[in-house]
């Protein structure tokens, strides 16, 4: 009852550590992913890139799965090239149309190609 008063880095908080703990609790994690998704305007990039990845681990495409993709396509330019690859993969895990937003990802991590890590290349390939 109280998550949707959490403020938006209280919710990233949250949803990182559920992520991390293997939380199952189906009801407080989506009324986690509905608080999440009118402040994700309020993320910074690091609480951007955590809740995109646990929104991923704990299955919130349903939720999450369209605001995520969004944000992370206006702020595409703050990423560093790293944590564009990473986006790559959660974008094409929570969209229902990850092709529109993988093409921008794309475009932004090419001049970065020879400087990825194993990882990131990695995550690319999942994407």
């Amino acid at each position: 009852q109280c998550v949707p008063h959490f403020n938006a880095r209280s919710i990233a908080t949250v949803l990182s550590v559920c992520s991390q703990s293997g939380c199952t609790h189906v009801e407080f994690l989506e009324s986690l992913g509905k608080a999440a998704s009118p402040k994700i305007a309020e993320f910074s990039i690091r609480e951007l890139r955590e809740v995109s990845i646990a929104a991923v681990k704990l299955s919130l495409a349903p939720v999450l799965g369209s605001c995520i993709p969004a944000a992370v396509m206006e702020r595409v330019s703050d990423f560093k090239e790293s944590e564009l690859a990473l986006m790559m993969y959660a974008v094409s895990k929570l969209s229902e149309h990850p092709r529109e937003y993988l093409n921008v990802l794309e475009h932004a991590i090419l001049k970065h190609v020879p400087t990825l890590t194993p990882v990131g290349v990695r995550c690319i390939a999942m994407s």
